[in-house]
């Protein structure tokens, strides 16, 4: 068994982090690399949901997490995507695992990912656009976030993607502060910038 990880929504003002594991058998895999060519971010939103059921159909396992922002408030985010990753590998012990590196350097990952039972382990940076299997999980991940947006803005209203370079976020952060509060990463420098930061270490700019 052959696996891929990424994740969309590591540097959102707004949402969840979501990590999504695709797995795949060698004749799901060769069937799936004729039809994903591109990181997900290359591809529309309405390329990314037909390829998220394509992949869906040949994928032999799919797992998803969702992270919300009082976690990563609380947590490292780096610790928590190893110990999510660390988790799955323990439980799955695929054969070959690929990974969007995060880290400066995938020494450490590589090894402990190989204790915890995967025969093989490939963590580089651009990984969603060197290799298939991760460029799926990316696909996977991405629409999962954006499902987890749509349902927000449903019920707040839209404020747009989430991330802080998202001038129509910023905009809907300051007017309506009080209302998206639970769903904001309180942790991320922009609430200090837009005078918002309640926590003194995040007023001065240490977090």
């Amino acid at each position: 068994m052959i696996c891929g990880v990424d994740e969309a929504g590591r540097g959102a003002l707004i949402g969840p982090l979501v990590i999504a594991f695709v797995c795949f058998e060698k004749k799901g895999l060769e069937e799936i690399s004729l039809l994903v060519r591109k990181d997900s971010k290359q591809l529309s939103p309405s390329q990314r949901e037909s390829l998220f059921l394509e992949i869906k159909n040949r994928a032999s396992n799919i797992e998803i997490q969702k992270v919300l922002p009082s976690r990563i408030d609380r947590e490292n985010i780096n610790s928590i995507e190893n110990e999510t990753i660390g988790n799955f590998v323990s439980k799955t012990k695929p054969d070959h695992i690929f990974v969007d590196l995060f880290e400066h350097e995938g020494t450490r990952m590589v090894n402990e990912l190989r204790e915890k039972g995967a025969k093989k382990v490939t963590a580089e940076h651009k990984a969603d656009e060197n290799y298939c299997v991760v460029a799926c999980a990316s696909i996977i991940a991405k629409v999962t976030r954006d499902d987890e947006i749509k349902k927000l803005a449903e019920q707040l209203g839209f404020f747009g993607s989430g991330y802080p370079s998202d001038e129509r976020t910023i905009e809907f952060v300051k007017a309506n502060y009080e209302k998206i509060e639970p769903y904001v990463r309180k942790k991320w420098s922009t609430l200090a910038h837009l005078g918002l930061a309640k926590d003194n270490k995040i007023r001065q700019g240490k977090l």
